[in-house]
């Protein structure tokens, strides 16, 4: 509970206010909603001042929000994605703990990938069926509308895992280049917590017949108001050249294309900003 406290602390401080956010009866709908296990939304209403999808009062309000929740977190992105716009939700918080809908998930689910791992692509993801975990080999792609915003402090108990992960979900900015036909493009971010843990964001991409990519980032290099920091540049490899890409905030937000320049060129070195 102090962990959450904190995180929705945050939250007021660093995330936009909703337009018509009210929680009295008859307040206009809200710009957005936080959706995370409905034992959390009693907090995110009344400290982080932000609409719940739902809440402590479960089922009693809301079922179909309830059923949405815990479908969320055993899919998928481009499930989990599609539950977030119908419910036209911006933040959403993942945790893991012995208790349903959070107890069980699969390899791909936004448990796996985006609590357990950091959303870069991956040839093997956690699962947990039975009581019982362990890795699966598949070929996992990068989140690509999921950005980390936040992480609370590790478990004393389990300290390779936060309480908390605070996701944004965002339309993404794509980036857009030319590479020989049918080869493979790689991009990497470095990132930052605020807690000093470093981590890599990673995907991949395959250039089509006429040699055009278009690869979707959900992390800015300039303008984003978040606890976790980027280096100042995308690396975009392909097999003929490395570039270094800037990526703005509208980008990212508004699903903007970038152009990744074309031909050879070296790539300078970089440092978080």
């Amino acid at each position: 509970r102090h962990e959450l406290h904190r995180l929705a602390e945050w939250m007021a401080e660093h995330t936009p206010e909703t337009a018509g956010y009210d929680p009295t009866a008859g307040a206009p709908r809200p710009g957005y909603g936080v959706l995370g296990h409905w034992s959390n939304g009693h907090i995110v209403v009344g400290v982080a001042r932000r609409p719940a999808v739902v809440t402590n009062f479960g089922d009693d309000l809301g079922p179909e929000n309830m059923v949405a929740m815990a479908r969320y977190f055993q899919a998928p992105e481009p499930e989990a994605s599609r539950i977030l716009d119908a419910l036209r939700v911006r933040y959403a918080i993942l945790e893991f703990r012995k208790q349903v809908p959070l107890h069980e998930f699969a390899a791909g689910s936004m448990i796996s990938r985006a609590f357990f791992a950091d959303g870069e692509r991956a040839t093997a993801a956690r699962e947990r069926r039975g009581g019982e975990e362990r890795d699966v080999v598949g070929r996992f792609p990068a989140l690509a509308r999921h950005r980390l915003v936040y992480e609370a402090a590790p478990k004393p108990w389990a300290p390779d895992q936060p309480f908390f992960k605070l996701y944004e979900h965002v339309a993404g900015a794509w980036l857009e280049g030319r590479a020989p036909a049918g080869s493979a493009v790689q991009a990497s971010l470095g990132l930052e917590t605020a807690r000093g843990r470093r981590f890599a964001w990673r995907s991949e991409a395959r250039s089509g017949p006429d040699g055009r990519y278009r690869l979707r980032i959900p992390y800015a290099t300039v303008g984003a108001a978040t606890a976790v920091r980027s280096d100042p540049s995308v690396v975009v490899r392909t097999t003929l050249a490395e570039h270094r890409v800037v990526v703005h905030e509208r980008d990212v937000q508004e699903g903007r294309s970038v152009a990744v320049p074309a031909g050879a060129a070296p790539a300078a070195a970089g440092s978080p900003r």
